[in-house]
């Protein structure tokens, strides 16, 4: 005869465990994000990056998006620019809009479209404003139309 019984499995429910989030832990926090260097900045695996949250997005600060490498802007999607703040969008300097897909640059909502600075909107590709939807244009102020170029119109 054995001492030992199996346990009655219904004293122990399973519990799965909960998704862990990213913008919390580990090196990529929102937390963290705000404390790298732009050589550091520049070193964040584009697998990682593809999947930032909109927290981590939001931690990232203006003065850190002109250090995005091509590949980085490349990794980023619509969801990532339409859950970045109006500063953030201000600070992409006009030779970033550039390198960012014109079929990504349409899916950016019409709001983010409005907040490109005044002085980058006249240096974006024609092919770029070629893909804006009339939303998007007419979410143009004044001042950033009068900045656009009649072939960018065309």
């Amino acid at each position: 005869m054995s001492l030992l019984k199996p346990i009655d499995r219904t004293f122990l429910p399973y519990t799965p465990p909960s998704p862990i989030n990213p913008a919390l832990v580990g090196p990529y926090s929102a937390q963290n994000i705000k404390r790298l260097t732009s050589i550091p900045f520049q070193k964040i695996p584009l697998n990682e990056l593809a999947h930032f949250t909109s927290e981590q997005i939001q931690a990232i600060t203006p003065t850190q998006i002109p250090w995005f490498t091509t590949d980085q802007l490349k990794a980023l999607t619509a969801s990532h620019f339409n859950a970045m703040t109006s500063n953030q969008i201000k600070a992409f300097t006009f030779g970033q809009w550039n390198r960012i897909d014109p079929e990504l640059f349409a899916r950016i909502n019409n709001q983010q479209i409005a907040n490109i600075s005044t002085a980058n909107i006249g240096s974006i590709s024609t092919s770029h404003v070629s893909v804006l939807t009339k939303p998007q244009i007419t979410a143009l102020t004044t001042d950033e139309m009068a900045h656009l170029y009649a072939n960018q119109l065309n």
